[in-house]
């Protein structure tokens, strides 16, 4: 999220999210069926994104979510797509932390019962 803040350009993540990803499997040891990647949440949602332009912020965000799901398909990584919940906190209010932009527990929450049994297939041999 945070090159899309700064409004850096999708075709700089793009390697960027590859490079890590790549860190990330050999941490796993090169297992792929180790790691898995979760989508950048919509900040533009929240108090402190609607300060900003939410629609752009929505948009953008889209790519560079779509630049993480190519690679991860490609590559055989599991990718687990949070951002859907975090578009509730536009209705749901009790989904962002006192701080007007972090997720809340109740949004940490929805995203474990998401990813938990994908996530546990991974680790349980």
């Amino acid at each position: 999220v945070n090159n899309q803040y700064r409004g850096l350009s999708s075709a700089s993540f793009k390697p960027e999210f590859e490079a890590l990803l790549n860190r990330a499997i050999a941490f796993a040891g090169g297992d792929k069926l180790k790691v898995f990647v979760v989508s950048i949440p919509d900040y533009g949602v929240t108090p402190f994104g609607q300060k900003g332009d939410p629609e752009k912020i929505a948009k953008e965000l889209d790519v560079y979510n779509q630049i993480q799901k190519d690679i991860c398909e490609a590559q055989g990584i599991l990718f687990i797509d949070i951002t859907p919940i975090s578009r509730n906190a536009k209705t749901d209010p009790e989904l962002i932390a006192n701080d007007g932009l972090h997720p809340s527990a109740k949004m940490y929450l929805q995203w474990v019962e998401l990813m938990f049994m994908d996530v546990l297939s991974l680790v349980k041999p």
